[in-house]
């Protein structure tokens, strides 16, 4: 290549590197690609290139095109895959009927941002989007909760385990000492719906959720569980169990879980109602995990999602609402001594949010592990926006 076309195109490509490094602040790259360029730019050294190239044989020649080609193709992918776009196989069914088990869907970094030292709080950020996430998105994230596992148990979730037999031993001691911990990276991948963002209130009644007082009628995709009226004609009875994924037997009546696209389909709506626990029957089992708060599955809130910035006035009573996002998310020391509220050993009233969080659910909700059973999501857990499948599995 003569040498003022070479070194126009070396500019060229230096320019769109430093754009690149300007964007995602990754300065490794930047310091690999920049030597590679100053190879090709220099003329002594170019030379040398073009006469090393010319000596060999056209069988090396070959070998090493691919060789290069290969390296190349697998930057470019790591690229891809870490600040764009990346693959995600679906491995439970809390997204029926949206997603299916098996299922590959393409995950989108690129709209909400690529994030950036997602292990720091308080040095994490998002790289600029086109976007941004919202109510409704699909997103892939680490599972909050997933900073611990037992390494005889590594497919449960620790905390719930703990949780449902806070009362008495669960594990053998052997196993307590097995607890291993998982940065933020490396943690278990789940796909849920967003259902609110930072600074929404939160609010739901009989399975129905209420978004800043205003209520959201559940998505055509979501399932819930439902009884079979008496009057309904046999016939009719009959179908709607064979559009039922499970259905069982309750103080005389039948129980079916069906979508909410499906039921409009056939025209179910006066032949069901909705099957939902009792307002005020508590579950130890959903977030918060207080006595104080007489929440279960299908009535819980209200509750403010915590948004970046933000300051909220700290008391016994709301503790237990932010106590994980102060402590594991943000990595904050905090007790209660007296009555009073320490964070760092400072007694305090008030904490300011420094990320900010989600509240998510899966389309599946009788079969759904979500925020319900641990709360918030925060943003350096979020992978992605899920743009769509790849892979069906029928």
């Amino acid at each position: 290549m003569p040498t003022t076309k070479r070194q126009y195109v070396v500019v060229v490509l230096f320019f769109l590197l430093v754009t690149f490094t300007l964007w995602s602040y990754d300065w490794i790259s930047f310091l690999l690609f920049t030597s590679l360029l100053t190879l090709f730019y220099h003329p002594k050294t170019y030379s040398k290139i073009e006469a090393f190239w010319r000596s060999k044989s056209s069988k090396t020649k070959n070998i090493f095109e691919w060789i290069i080609a290969g390296l190349l193709g697998i930057i470019l992918l790591t690229l891809l895959n870490h600040y764009f776009y990346s693959v995600y196989k679906v491995r439970s069914t809390s997204m029926l009927v949206s997603y299916k088990t098996g299922e590959l869907v393409l995950v989108d970094k690129f709209k909400a941002g690529s994030p950036v030292n997602i292990n720091n709080p308080d040095r994490f950020r998002r790289l600029k989007g086109d976007g941004s996430i919202e109510r409704n998105d699909v997103i892939v994230f680490h599972f909050p909760e997933g900073d611990s596992i037992l390494k005889s148990r590594k497919n449960d979730s620790y905390y719930y385990l703990k949780r449902q037999y806070k009362d008495k031993p669960f594990l053998k001691k052997e196993e307590f000492d097995n607890i291993s911990y998982r940065p933020v990276k490396l943690r278990t991948k789940y796909i849920k719906r967003v259902i609110a963002l930072p600074g929404d209130t939160v609010l739901f009644r009989e399975g129905t959720g209420i978004i800043n007082g205003v209520k959201k009628p559940p998505l055509p995709s979501v399932i819930q569980k439902y009884s079979i009226l008496d009057n309904t004609p046999y016939g009719k009875r009959q179908v709607i169990l064979n559009y039922s994924r499970n259905q069982y037997s309750k103080n005389n009546k039948v129980v079916v879980e069906l979508s909410n696209s499906e039921i409009e389909k056939n025209s179910f709506a006066s032949l069901i109602t909705r099957e939902t626990l009792p307002l005020n029957l508590p579950d130890p089992n959903i977030f918060p995990f207080s006595s104080s708060y007489f929440w279960n599955k299908d009535n819980f809130g209200p509750v403010v999602i915590p948004q970046k910035g933000v300051t909220v006035k700290l008391t016994l009573s709301n503790l237990p609402l932010f106590k994980r996002v102060i402590t594991a998310y943000e990595k904050n020391r905090l007790r209660v001594d007296w009555n009073t509220i320490y964070i760092n050993n400072t007694p305090t009233e008030e904490y300011t949010f420094k990320m900010n969080y989600y509240w998510v659910m899966g389309d599946n909700r009788p079969h759904s592990f979500d925020s319900r059973y641990w709360g918030f999501v925060p943003d350096n857990h979020i992978i992605g926006i899920v743009e769509k499948k790849v892979f069906g599995n029928n």
